[in-house]
């Protein structure tokens, strides 16, 4: 019997060591497992650790023991980080683990904004997020969505006869223009307001699209229902063709816009129109589509300048020429009583001046002071080859200013008083004396 025992106290013993073995077994197991966790808790708020970690090293992450919608430093989350650094496995791993996809990270933007701004564009980490839910129509601190973001990261449009070098330089650095507009597109998709305004001057996703010169952009955010004759809130900010369109935007752009709508006859705060703008630019391809689209050729600014006006000093006798062949007024004064004709003088603009006297200008009108195109002309010697150009069209040089000044005594003062100037040489001088003794 007591062999029995000694038996079963052995038994006993062997039962209690392997259990103590397998509880000591167990609980290292949850030690490491607790360890690795908080090990990894760390790791998914650091910005190095997401620069190098692999895919298969994510893959070991413990998410499901994780917290993984913690602020980390900067106000991010873990899923914003993965964003950052444009991880689409580990983005997909961390909204199936719970991520809040529409957490209000750093400076009120979303996991959505993050990968608007990323640098080669991820439309693949975008349609991820969209398909968690992720909220279109949040704004970032500064107002803007994640469309204007999107827009805001494109690159410039390219005219057709460097787009090819373009697209290889941008291929070479890693960037893909068509993947930048398919973020465009799903933003869009997905219900983001393509009239949204944002920044103190009211911009809209259009303006940064037609500077950035992105016609296909314009014509998603056009079938959007952007308006294209949205106004900046900003007192003095011009409607959307007068400035952008005018001097950023290509042909085809502007013709996109006209199309679809914009007003041709939209006023500034100056009271400048689009066609005003193009003249001028001396843009004479925007002139023509300006006026083919129903343009005033002669609204006037805040300074009764018309769009010939402004032509016949800034732009080519191009511009000049559509513009008087569109019916402009070449008689019409502005606030000095400067007509086409006196402008193109005063700016020494030979060609204008050639053109619009042939066309019937009025070659000895004068401005509120009774001063020609030959005495504004020959003031300060500026321009010696439109006086002489004035001559030979044979302009009266005996009118005289209503200080009783002639062209000759203009110039005269001119060499007395202005020795910093270009003065009229004794050659053209000469020429000027003869005409104005011989009352021509």
């Amino acid at each position: 019997m007591f062999a029995m025992l000694r038996e079963m106290n052995g038994v006993v013993k062997a039962a209690a060591a392997v259990s103590l073995l397998g509880l000591s077994i167990w609980g290292g197991s949850v030690f490491m497992t607790i360890s690795k966790a908080a090990d990894y808790s760390g790791k998914i708020c650091d910005h190095n650790w997401w620069q190098t970690v692999s895919r298969d090293a994510f893959a070991d992450v413990p998410l499901d023991r994780l917290d993984v919608n913690q602020i980390c430093e900067y106000g991010d989350t873990p899923l914003g980080i993965a964003v950052t650094y444009e991880k689409p496995y580990a983005v997909r791993a961390l909204l199936a683990a719970g991520a809040d996809v529409n957490k209000v990270l750093y400076d009120n933007a979303s996991a959505l904004m993050y990968a608007a701004e990323t640098e080669n564009f991820s439309s693949q980490i975008v349609d991820v997020l969209l398909e968690a839910g992720a909220d279109a129509l949040m704004r970032r601190k500064d107002g803007k969505t994640a469309l204007v973001i999107a827009i805001e990261q494109l690159g410039f449009g390219v005219d057709q006869n460097v787009s090819d070098k373009f697209r290889k330089a941008r291929k070479a650095l890693g960037l893909d223009q068509n993947q930048s507009f398919e973020i465009v597109q799903a933003l869009l998709d997905a219900g983001s307001d393509p009239n949204v305004r944002f920044g103190t001057n009211g911009s809209t996703p259009l303006d940064f699209a037609i500077f950035k010169n992105r016609k296909d952009v314009v014509a998603a955010l056009i079938d959007a229902g952007a308006d294209v004759n949205a106004k900046p809130t900003g007192a003095n900010d011009p409607p959307l063709l007068n400035n952008l369109a005018i001097r950023e935007a290509n042909d085809d752009l502007i013709a996109l816009l006209i199309s679809a709508g914009a007003d041709v006859n939209a006023r500034d705060a100056d009271g400048d129109s689009p066609l005003m703008e193009a003249a001028s630019e001396d843009r004479a391809s925007v002139v023509k589509l300006l006026l083919d689209a129903g343009a005033q050729v002669d609204l006037q600014d805040e300074h009764d300048r018309s769009a010939l006006i402004l032509a016949a000093s800034r732009a080519s006798s191009e511009v000049v020429s559509l513009l008087a062949d569109a019916g402009a007024d070449l008689e019409m004064k502005d606030g000095n009583g400067f007509t086409a004709f006196l402008h193109a003088a005063y700016d020494g603009k030979v060609e204008n001046m050639r053109l619009l006297a042939g066309l019937g200008a009025d070659i000895d009108a004068g401005d509120n002071w009774g001063r020609t195109a030959l005495i504004l002309a020959a003031s300060f010697g500026r321009y010696p080859d439109a006086v002489l150009a004035l001559l030979d069209l044979g302009v009266d040089a005996s009118t005289r200013t209503d200080d009783g000044d002639n062209a000759l005594d203009v110039a005269l003062k001119s060499r007395n008083y202005r020795d910093d100037e270009i003065q009229l040489s004794d050659a053209v001088l000469a020429e000027l004396k003869r005409a104005v003794h011989s009352g021509r």
